[in-house]
């Protein structure tokens, strides 16, 4: 599902009705009443699943086994391999099924998962006066980038906002990132830190996080807002950016580049790229800007070493207006 440009109660509507539609239901099960059949079936007395490659792994997982080692295998030994993992376990595991009978996901059942739903309603008190700019449910993940208003700066327009990833199958804990979207660049950056630590899906304990959620929020707007302030002054070796350059078709010849200049180059290719890709780009940035910055300020302490000057006057770096298109 990919949805973009409305509110956040249309969000919940549509979630609600995409989970409806899908018929999604859990149970616990214990793994030795299960038999697998080398099409990808799951089979018990009562029921028939068809595993997806996700779920498939996962249910490896439960026993440790590696999968690029079970790839390996013909279709029947395959077939003998899971149904003897099955028959001598003694555990058991949270069942995710969703639409006719197929299997999303194999839990432990310790975790909890945190569907959706449930999570943006915990987050209502923060989100329901953004704007959804998009949302995009995969098989294993969700991304949802929210925006508040746009804000005029020194050196160019900004959009502070939110990014909330989750998945419902277990593939990751949840993450909540403070963004900000630069529109004359056309891409977002991420702040470092993700403002939830690692759950085992306990609703009770994100809630608890996110009382001050608000608060770290707009911290980090702020730190992302330094960081871009003073980037017009911040080179970065163009080595490190490579694993972002060589999906775009970029080459750069030169030792050292402006990171704003590196975030130019970029916009212009960013069309070419899927939204998956785009995401990943866009963390990529962020981590390198991250990283990059804590070094620069380490220098500028020192005295500006590397012909790097001292930020006493902030008003004096600016961000250039980057392509708009």
């Amino acid at each position: 599902m990919f949805l973009k440009n409305l509110n956040y109660k249309k969000l919940m509507a549509a979630l609600k009705e995409y989970r409806q539609n899908q018929n999604c239901r859990d149970f616990t099960t214990e793994l030795k009443q299960w038999r697998y059949q080398s099409i990808k079936i799951l089979k018990n007395k009562q029921l028939t699943l068809k595993l997806t490659s996700f779920s498939l792994t996962q249910l490896l997982k439960r026993f440790l086994y590696p999968k690029e080692l079970f790839d390996q295998f013909s279709f029947s030994l395959q077939e003998a391999t899971i149904n003897y993992l099955l028959s001598t376990t003694s555990k058991k595991a949270l069942f995710r099924v969703k639409e006719k009978n197929i299997l999303r996901a194999v839990l432990s059942t310790k975790f909890v998962p945190v569907d959706d739903i449930v999570l943006f309603a915990i987050l209502e008190p923060l989100l329901k006066h953004t704007r959804v700019a998009f949302i995009l449910v995969t098989e294993t993940q969700t991304h949802a980038r929210f925006l508040f208003n746009l804000k005029h700066t020194s050196f160019t327009p900004i959009i502070p906002g939110v990014i909330v990833e989750n998945s419902e199958v277990g593939a990751h804990s949840v993450l909540l990132h403070a963004i900000i979207y630069l529109p004359a660049y056309k891409l977002s950056l991420f702040s470092k830190r993700n403002l939830l630590t690692r759950h085992l899906g306990d609703k009770a304990l994100i809630d608890t996080k996110l009382k001050n959620f608000s608060h770290q929020v707009r911290y980090q707007h702020r730190m992302l807002y330094k960081q871009l302030e003073r980037s017009s002054s911040l080179f970065i070796e163009t080595t490190t950016a490579k694993h972002i350059l060589k999906p775009l078709k970029i080459n750069i010849t030169a030792e050292k580049i402006l990171f704003v200049e590196l975030l130019k180059i970029v916009s212009l290719s960013f069309k070419k790229l899927t939204l998956s890709e785009k995401i990943q780009v866009e963390k990529s940035l962020s981590e390198l800007l991250h990283s990059n910055f804590s070094l620069f300020i380490k220098k500028t302490k020192k005295g500006g070493r590397h012909g790097v000057p001292h930020l006493q006057n902030k008003n004096s770096y600016q961000i250039p207006p980057g392509n708009s298109h």
